[in-house]
């Protein structure tokens, strides 16, 4: 199980050396460091991202619509999505017509299938990893909706779980279970929120070694590097 919060990025730069980004845990290296080492298989830039997994963070925004649509009425930082308002204001001014997006990364807390729940009243939607998992609205009363993910132990999961009321009781949960777990609320110390880390993104440039072609990535001149 890798343990470290600190993530890092590769993505082509503007000469496109490679089509889509490559996210990885960075080793520890116990010394106040932490390195990520990835082989290219072709010269040019590339976009070097470094975040920090901030435990204790959801990244929570307010709408004075149900449809997270308009303008922003509040953003703030939450530790889990665990709202009953009841007939209360949602937000400083609204207790109906209101709606949230709050996104974050949950941590594997185990390697196999882990459950999410999803409890509101109306509207829920809900994506993993940019993978739209539910979309429900309904205003007949509180529903549950679920999906099954398979995860592996110590890795990060984005979350996006955008929920929307009408009139009524306001109410949102998030929740999961697993084997030996029964079902509860999505605990704050599994809850992260990436921020960057010193000037990140770093633009860095790949040129290696003379007589490498950039098209066998099991050449032994292959050159690599390492943001760190």
């Amino acid at each position: 199980t890798k343990t470290s919060n600190f993530e890092c990025t590769v993505g082509g730069g503007a000469d496109n050396t490679i089509a889509s980004p490559i996210w990885a845990l960075m080793t520890d290296n116990n010394d106040g460091t932490y390195t990520y080492t990835w082989t290219p298989d072709n010269e040019g830039k590339l976009s070097i991202v470094v975040v920090y997994m901030n435990r204790f963070k959801i990244l929570s925004t307010f709408y004075h619509t149900n449809s997270l649509s308009g303008a922003v009425a509040a953003t703030n930082y939450s530790s889990t999505i665990n709202y009953s308002w009841s007939t209360y204001n949602v937000t400083a001014t609204n207790s109906d017509n209101v709606s949230a997006k709050f996104e974050g990364y949950i941590r594997a807390p185990i390697t196999g299938s882990v459950t999410l729940y999803m409890y509101t009243e109306d509207y829920a939607r809900l994506s993993v990893d940019g993978t739209l998992k539910f979309n429900y609205f309904t205003t007949a009363s509180a529903s549950e909706y679920s999906t099954v993910i398979s995860m592996t132990a110590g890795n990060y999961y984005q979350i996006d779980a955008r929920w929307g009321e009408t009139t009524g009781s306001a109410t949102v949960r998030l929740s999961w279970s697993y084997s030996g777990q029964a079902k509860t609320v999505i605990p704050s110390t599994s809850w992260f929120y990436p921020e960057y880390v010193g000037s990140s993104p770093y633009t860095v440039t790949v040129t290696c070694p003379t007589g490498y072609t950039g098209t066998n990535t099991t050449n032994p001149d292959v050159c690599s590097e390492v943001c760190g």
